[in-house]
């Protein structure tokens, strides 16, 4: 008689970071990425003080998969700078949702790459 077994891959919350650069005199380019998250549903969205930002100013990066089974995307936007510190990244896999902070003041890859949200 054949033995059966059942295999649970229990899920993997992403390691999350947001880069930022500037696009023009007024605007910034700022990117959340999340990474090594399991299953591949995730939903990333960028709020401004609370608020979604409209789906035409969000584009999605794609979903790509590691070799190692683990997933990762990225979605960016442009955001003005005065506006920026109200900016966040919100993910949510899994039953999981945790908030990015945009970082303020500095451009380039924030202190710390990659950086883990708490969940």
């Amino acid at each position: 008689m054949p033995d059966y077994f059942c295999l649970y891959v229990p899920p993997v919350s992403p390691v999350v970071n947001v880069t930022c650069a500037e696009a023009l005199e007024d605007t910034i380019n700022v990117t959340c990425w999340a990474f090594g998250f399991y299953p591949q549903n995730i939903s990333v969205t960028w709020l401004q003080d609370g608020e979604p930002l409209s789906q035409g100013t969000q584009q999605s990066g794609g979903i790509f998969s590691y070799e190692n089974g683990t997933y990762q995307t990225w979605v960016p936007t442009r955001i003005p700078k005065d506006r920026s510190r109200g900016s966040v990244a919100m993910w949510d896999t899994v039953g999981t949702t945790a908030l990015a902070l945009c970082p303020v003041g500095s451009l380039g890859v924030p202190a710390g790459f990659p950086n883990q949200v708490s969940q």
